[in-house]
């Protein structure tokens, strides 16, 4: 039963890997994706952690 729910966690992640490798060999993004992606992530990762406290 605790592998089933393991590979019920796992596998939306390893789609999500796959989905992001299709694109990218079909040349879905571009070369500053990452960075870009990496900014997006230093700014809502403060404030996602700030949320919950707020809330409560």
């Amino acid at each position: 039963m605790l592998f089933l729910v393991s590979i019920k966690s796992i596998i939306p992640i390893i789609a999500l890997i796959a989905l992001g490798c299709i694109l990218q060999k079909r040349g879905w993004f571009q070369d500053s994706f990452g960075n870009d992606l990496s900014k997006l992530i230093q700014s809502a990762t403060p404030a996602l952690a700030v949320l919950p406290i707020l809330v409560n």
